[in-house]
């Protein structure tokens, strides 16, 4: 929110935020309910690393039945129910929204990465892993700024997968 503060002023920004917190919305809860589950799973599978890997793997397939058509469903809707529930007012949020909806099924694998890489004790990846996105997301959010709210959010659909997708090869 900084960097787009700076670059695309207070009502883009305004209109970004809210695209974010209203595709944020199912994530957080999905986050939620995986966190408390997953991580106490995956500590008593820590001696038992093919297995782990499975259970992690299906995991995330399972995650991926439930948060895509959840994300994908709210992109499909997005303009109807903007339009229907918010008014005309907030038209500049619908194409941010489905983007950043999209990118919301990648933000849930990531709860994936962090719970095994602490179940296997692995807390080093944790932080490699959160200093990579770290110093890599804020130049995207820089350079998709520039350009306006609906490249910014093309950031989250395409820099934050490839960055997942190393994510997750560390840790697997």
């Amino acid at each position: 929110y900084m960097i787009a503060g700076k670059i695309l002023g207070k009502e883009m920004l305004g209109y970004y935020s809210f695209a974010f917190q209203l595709a944020s919305l199912p994530l957080e809860r999905l986050v939620s309910f995986i966190g408390q589950i997953i991580f106490p799973y995956f500590s008593t599978l820590q001696d038992q690393p093919e297995i782990l890997k499975q259970k992690f793997l299906q995991g995330i397939r399972l995650t991926l039945l439930i948060a895509g058509p959840i994300f994908i469903g709210a992109a499909l809707v997005a303009q109807d129910a903007v339009l229907l529930l918010l008014t005309a007012k907030w038209e500049p949020i619908i194409l941010p929204f489905q983007l950043l909806a999209i990118g919301g099924v990648f933000r849930t694998l990531m709860v994936f990465n962090n719970q095994i890489s602490m179940a296997k004790g692995l807390l080093f990846l944790v932080v490699t892993n959160t200093f990579l996105f770290a110093a890599i997301m804020p130049l995207g959010f820089y350079f998709g700024s520039i350009n306006g709210i609906i490249w910014l959010s093309v950031v989250w659909v395409t820099l934050f997968p490839a960055l997942c997708l190393i994510s997750t090869v560390r840790v697997i």
